[in-house]
């Protein structure tokens, strides 16, 4: 248990719950799914942070292991539904029935699965946390159906927005999700101290890109009242921004 990592998550805790506080006002505003998914991976994103500090402050117990697992795998999925909702929206229906689906059984798995008391004390003796607690794998087999389509899914449509559109904010965002895919996946080659870092960078960048978003978002209405692309993109491109802009309004 340490002091920094619990500051560490604190901070990642507050920055997402403002985050996703800002995100789930704009749904409920606008009514976009896009805003809903990015919504649900933000709050589950504090929820996790959030059991780290209590973990290092009193240490882990099964309860705030299953939590930390289930939600810290399954967010990216629910943020990558997000951002597939911006490019196609029936794309975004399909992907996020997918990503509904796959929860509700990894859900179950964790539920029914127990945790090595050993590695639990382990990691209150100041380890790392890792997936290598539970007793059987099952809940593991889960972990790539969810973090490698969402990632992809997030990573993909912020660059494709950045390199055809021009939308420098989506640096943010890719930035973000790539610390964040680094830092979980140095975790799984054995080096897991990099994940309340890179959970906090990670956050803090698509944060930023979000806040440019909206910015940008304000210039673009002030240029183009009518709806039209940004004119930084140049004739010739579709006449919406709509499936390119990979951020939640």
């Amino acid at each position: 248990m340490t002091a920094a990592g619990a500051a560490v998550s604190l901070g990642a805790a507050i920055l997402s719950a403002i985050f996703a506080a800002m995100v789930l006002k704009n749904f409920v505003e606008r009514r976009k799914p896009y805003n809903l998914m990015w919504g649900v991976g933000l709050v589950m994103f504090a929820f996790v942070a959030m059991t780290q500090v209590l973990a290092e402050l009193v240490g882990w117990s099964e309860g705030l292991f299953k939590a930390w697992y289930l939600l810290g795998t399954s967010l990216v999925a629910f943020l990558g539904a997000g951002s597939v909702y911006i490019a196609h929206r029936r794309l975004g229906h399909a992907f996020a029935a997918y990503v509904l689906i796959v929860f509700l059984a990894f859900l179950a798995a964790v539920a029914l699965t127990a945790v090595n008391p050993a590695t639990l004390e382990a990691f209150s003796a100041g380890a790392p946390p890792s997936g290598e607690a539970w007793a059987v794998s099952t809940p593991r087999g889960f972990s790539p159906l969810l973090t490698i389509p969402g990632t992809f899914a997030l990573i993909g449509i912020a660059l494709y927005g950045l390199i055809r559109y021009r939308l420098t904010y989506n640096a943010y965002i890719a930035g973000g999700a790539i610390v964040l895919a680094v830092g979980t996946g140095l975790a799984r080659f054995g080096i897991p101290s990099l994940i309340y870092a890179a959970e906090f960078a990670g956050i803090a960048l698509m944060f930023v890109g979000f806040w440019k978003a909206i910015e940008w978002a304000k210039e673009h209405r002030k240029a183009t009242p009518g709806g039209g692309p940004p004119p930084a993109v140049g004739a010739g491109e579709p006449q919406t921004t709509e499936g390119v802009d990979a951020t939640p309004k």
